[in-house]
């Protein structure tokens, strides 16, 4: 489920205790919009302002309703949710284990007896094309959660490449990730 039993992940702090990792799974959504290649972003409403993959944390099984309690349905839930346009995951990109000091310097201990996070990137495809092109045009009318995402937009396959080159997505997973697909991997 969201945690992963996790043995000392290396990291900045020797000291982090064994613990677990914070399943998470993120989308490249590659996408031809007005006659470009290119890919879809979006932006959280957060202080850091950056661009970011779709996606989000494997949540706990809270009942049969529970709807992203594995990476797959993780994906295609959150996807839903953050950009109102059903998508379908297609493949594995690849797996990142992030430390916890990486995104939090100087940390003492593990965060809620989590130690890294655990990220699993997948490729995907809008079920309906056009649909995700009105969305670019008129994000409003699609996000489901303003109040956490503050735009979906279209990067050109040289913008994202630069964005992924320059380590400027959201969290520092994604960047790597990103790289594997935009090298071919």
């Amino acid at each position: 489920f969201m945690e992963i039993p996790i043995a000392r992940v290396p990291g900045n702090d020797s000291r982090l205790p064994f613990g677990y990792g914070m399943n998470v799974a993120n989308i490249i959504l590659p996408h031809r919009h007005k006659g470009r290649e290119g890919f879809i972003v979006i932006e959280n409403r957060d202080k850091l302002g950056r661009k970011a993959l779709i996606g989000g944390k494997v949540e706990s099984l809270q009942g049969l309703d529970s709807a992203s309690i594995d990476c797959v349905s993780c994906v295609v839930q959150e996807g839903t949710e953050e950009i109102g346009v059903p998508i379908l995951p297609v493949s594995i990109i690849g797996s990142a284990l992030t430390p916890l000091d990486v995104l939090h310097p100087g940390a003492q201990s593990a965060i809620n007896g989590r130690n890294s996070i655990l990220s699993t990137c997948f490729l995907a495809r809008a079920r309906n094309p056009r649909q995700l092109d009105e969305a670019i045009e008129d994000p409003g009318k699609y996000i489901q959660e303003p109040d956490k995402i503050a735009g979906i937009y279209f990067l050109p396959t040289d913008e994202f490449a630069a964005v992924v080159q320059n380590g400027q997505l959201r969290t520092p997973d994604m960047s790597p990730l990103s790289r594997l697909f935009l090298n071919g991997a």
